[in-house]
């Protein structure tokens, strides 16, 4: 498997990891709080799901041969942090809505791509397995989930929405693109064609909560932002490699 797949299905496994937790507890509110057995059901399924791709991801990952590791990236932390900070928070239920149908809408897009683009058979799988799963969990939470536990929302509600949609949303520009974009660029992520797709997601899904989400002015600042950032990751790449 080539090492930018590699690092890419590696990014995927602790990312899966950090988001388990959100997952389980938005099935928990929905136990605690006596919703449709139906939908409960739904939820169950998703968190499920979301322990299957860590556990085909990781398994994925030992067959190639390649560590596991112990401590992931600065953006997982970064992540996970926001996520225990959001905790507090009195709309929590709202917030683990906004961050799954985030979550949900960023591997809808990558997974589609990967899936189509990648050249490795072993990860096409995989990324292939993913994307329909993700399809259905955008699915879930962006058309009931979302929308149920936005019902009836104050603006104070919606503000937080916004500002931990703002939050995952900077570690992504600051961090976890940085880090990673040519990884999964050379993995067959093609970033304008990633960027349009995560705005009309996030446009579709977070709109139904309620919060408008500027996908034109995202797409004319994100697309120009990942390629300046693959080029600078690239010269580093070659620096390297002169140096070596």
């Amino acid at each position: 498997m080539p090492a930018s797949t590699v690092a890419v299905v590696r990014d995927v496994l602790e990312l899966k990891g950090m988001s388990l937790p959100v997952v389980l507890e938005l099935s928990r509110f929905a136990t605690a709080s006596s919703w449709d057995s139906g939908l409960q059901a739904q939820l169950d399924l998703q968190v499920r799901d979301e322990q299957r791709h860590f556990a085909l991801c990781r398994d994925l990952l030992l067959l190639c041969s390649e560590p596991v590791r112990s401590v992931p990236l600065p953006h997982v932390s970064k992540y996970a942090l926001v996520m225990s900070r959001a905790a507090i928070a009195h709309a929590r239920p709202q917030l683990l809505a906004v961050a799954t149908v985030l979550c949900t809408a960023v591997e809808t897009a990558a997974f589609d791509l990967l899936a189509s683009n990648t050249s490795d058979s072993d990860s096409r799988q995989l990324f292939e397995s993913l994307l329909r799963d993700e399809v259905e969990h955008f699915r879930l939470v962006s058309e009931t989930v979302g929308p149920s536990l936005f019902r009836g929302a104050t603006l104070r509600d919606l503000v937080r929405g916004y500002w931990l949609l703002f939050a995952l949303g900077w570690i992504a520009i600051s961090s976890w693109w940085p880090a990673l974009v040519t990884d999964y660029r050379e993995a067959g992520l093609d970033p304008p064609r990633f960027v349009a797709a995560l705005s009309k997601n996030l446009a579709v899904g977070l709109g139904r909560c309620g919060i408008w989400f500027p996908h034109r002015c995202f797409a004319v600042v994100a697309t120009p932002w990942l390629r300046l950032l693959d080029w600078f990751n690239r010269r580093k790449s070659w620096a390297r490699r002169i140096s070596t």
